[in-house]
Order: structure tokens, then sequence, then C-alpha cells
């Protein structure tokens, strides 16, 4: 191939992942996260399993986010717990908290209709 290049660009978002402030129980339609986001309805996030089971990890379209962008509403109850907190054990405080992770991108790869068909 020669002369190849390829760029790509896409939004710059404010956080693809972040922590769950408070655990979600089974049968919840809403999450509360660490970080403000910038996620928006329609887009697809993850909130990995906190079981020894990975097929705990559930994958929710979200339908509200908060005026301070913290707290989610998604399209489904939960089928499982996913658990977040601080655990303490004598002087010590271990961070437990369960991951969340944005899936939906914003970056479209297309060839030109002038490119090279080889």
């Amino acid at each position: 191939m020669k002369n190849s290049r390829i760029d790509i660009h896409g939004k710059v978002r404010d956080f693809t992942w972040t922590l769950l402030e408070d655990t979600i129980n089974e049968g919840s339609l809403t999450l509360t996260v660490m970080d403000a986001v910038d996620w928006q309805v329609g887009e697809k996030i993850v909130v990995a399993s906190t079981d020894y089971d990975m097929n705990q990890a559930e994958v929710k379209t979200i339908v509200s986010v908060s005026g301070d962008k913290k707290t989610i509403t998604v399209d489904s109850k939960f089928k499982f717990l996913h658990y977040s907190s601080d655990e303490t054990y004598g002087d010590s405080v271990f961070p437990m908290r369960c991951e969340v992770g944005l899936l939906t991108r914003n970056v479209v790869i297309r060839g030109s209709e002038d490119s090279a068909a080889n």
C-alpha cells in the first residue's frame, strides 16, 4: 500500500468509565456514579459483575440523567446486585466499588468513494 494515512477523530468524553457511588439492588432502575458524566439518553452502559459469576455484568440503555450528572435511570430493572462500598479492616480502608463503563462510541470509519479498490 502506497501513501496510506488514517485520521480518527471523535468527541472527547468526560469519563468513559467510572465507579458506583452506592450499591445497585436487584430490581432497581437507577444507579449513582462517583463522577459527573456527560453520558446521554439513548447511550449504552455496562455495569460490571461484583459476583464470582462474570455473567452478572449488565448492559443497559440510559433513559435519563440527573442535573448533577451522577444519577442515571436505565431502560430495565437490574437482575443482579452490584456491590459498591468501602470496606474497613482494622485501620485499613479498601474501596470495593463496581465499575460502570460507557459502551456507546462516536467514531465512524468509512472509506472514501475515490479510494483504491485493492
